[in-house]
């Protein structure tokens, strides 16, 4: 990743420039994986990505953790293309839910997922999605969380990008760039994209990422899992490799 000043005239602006993504191949069952720790709140979190679909109308696991196929707790892309959240506590859904805005092609995408169910009121404030930069008021589905009920992402277990965990299969297709989760807040997408001439566009997180936060760039080759904001909470990788194709 390049920050690249440009001056416009009105102050500096910050441009900033992707080199690299993952390359992750379902074909080949590959994913990163790492060990969370203590979270600084557990129950407040948001997971930020560019992704690039190989394959559409599948459902593909990004973000996950759990114990068995009856509770676990996920980010993926579903079968009909669209972003959505699930935790799943003994066999039943406490949070589910799926922007409809539809991202059933090949083109860069970004995504963001937000999670923070200690807000009292409205309820759907408890989990936001973003596509594209825009916050979802269109839903494929969407069941809320009760108040202050936390999620299986961020508790201090085994997390998987790329497969879901732990059943096994459902693995992402495609490219991921610009991966950031920070824990202990919920941010809107802008902390991440802006619009530039009329194309969303990367932008850096300039703030804390938490205890269990990190930020993959997939730029180191020979550790593609390395995480750059500060923390070391660096991703053992199962086979993904590096591409040169990056969002705008």
């Amino acid at each position: 990743m390049v920050l690249r000043v440009n001056n416009l005239g009105r102050g500096a602006v910050t441009q900033k420039v992707l080199r690299t993504s993952g390359d992750f191949e379902a074909s080949s069952s590959q994913y990163i994986s790492r060990n969370f720790g203590t979270a600084t709140s557990q129950g407040k979190w948001t997971f930020a990505f560019w992704f690039k679909l190989e394959t559409t109308s599948v459902a593909q696991y990004l973000l996950n953790a759990g114990t068995d196929a009856n509770n676990h707790s996920a980010v993926i892309i579903t079968s009909t293309n669209h972003i959505a959240f699930f935790d799943y506590i003994s066999a039943a859904y406490q949070a589910r839910v799926s922007d409809n805005a539809s991202v059933n092609d090949t083109n860069w995408h970004h995504g963001v997922v937000r999670y923070d169910p200690t807000i009292a009121s409205p309820s759907s404030d408890r989990v936001r999605v973003y596509t594209d930069g825009v916050l979802a008021t269109s839903f494929e589905f969407s069941t809320y969380p009760a108040q202050d009920d936390i999620s299986l992402v961020n508790e201090a277990s085994v997390h998987i990008i790329g497969r879901d965990e732990p059943v096994g299969g459902s693995f992402f297709d495609g490219l991921l760039a610009d991966v950031y989760f920070v824990d202990g807040q919920s941010l809107p997408a802008d902390r991440f994209v802006r619009t530039q001439g009329g194309v969303l566009v990367p932008e850096h997180y300039y703030g804390s990422y938490g205890n269990n936060g990190f930020y993959l760039d997939f730029f180191d080759s020979g550790s593609l899992g390395a995480d750059k904001s500060g923390n070391s909470n660096d991703w053992t990788v199962t086979g993904i490799t590096q591409s040169s194709t990056v969002p705008p």
